[in-house]
């Protein structure tokens, strides 16, 4: 599912949501630890943060499977994960339950694969455009989020919403101008300074403290009860 890279440089149309999201998941980082599962791992971007976990196993949708950059240790069909019940002292769900059909039924997974008190780490997209059509079926709010863990048997431990509202702004203008790039040099060339201006304009804002009501991403951690 993922196909996420780190890629940092302020050239790069969406810069502001791949590094806030990026350190975001790596200011906690820590909290993630012993036997690891990430879902929907794709590319596995985020596994060499985790430094405290003793092992990291990757699963994705039988669907990536064709995907030659997919480093998934296993494929399922995206409802019943393979592995016995309280397995894992932690899992990671990155930018993937936006995807997931049955999304209640896969958290269920989750918490069955979990050992008691296990960790949850999810990010999941607030104010993004539709992506990997038709496989986008839904948005998170916070309050959205969060309650919905809290009905699948989990306590929330820690929240954050990934932007300001500043760079959000900025990225969703970023996102507009690139998907106008065309044949055209000059036209593209047009677009790609303003892309880029756009960027310099998120690193002054970058910490810029505000109401937060417009934000990509949420990112939560959640402990199994």
């Amino acid at each position: 599912m993922k196909k996420f890279k780190k890629n940092f440089s302020i050239f790069n149309p969406i810069y502001i949501e791949t590094k806030s999201l990026y350190e975001s998941l790596v200011s906690v980082s820590n909290k993630i630890s012993g036997l690891t599962l990430d879902v929907g791992c794709g590319e596995k971007p985020y596994e060499d943060i985790f430094l405290k976990s003793k092992k990291y196993v990757g699963i994705d949708h039988i669907k990536s499977k064709n995907y030659s950059k997919n480093k998934a240790d296993i494929y399922f069909d995206g409802k019943k994960i393979p592995f016995n019940s309280k397995t894992f002292d932690s899992v990671v769900c990155t930018q993937v339950l936006e995807h997931v059909e049955n999304v209640d039924l896969l958290v269920s997974e989750i918490n069955r694969v979990l050992k008691k008190n296990g960790i949850f780490l999810i990010s999941v997209p607030f104010f993004w455009e539709e992506h990997e059509s038709p496989y986008d079926f839904r948005r998170f709010s916070k309050f959205g989020i969060t309650n919905f863990l809290k009905s699948k048997g989990f306590s929330i431990i820690y929240y954050k919403k990934s932007t300001n509202s500043i760079l959000t702004i900025l990225q969703m203008n970023n996102n507009l101008l690139n998907s106008k790039i065309s044949k055209f040099f000059l036209f593209n060339l047009f677009l790609k300074s303003m892309i880029f201006f756009n960027n310099l304009l998120a690193v002054l804002f970058w910490n810029f403290k505000d109401n937060n009501l417009f934000y990509i991403n949420n990112v939560v951690i959640a402990k199994k009860k």
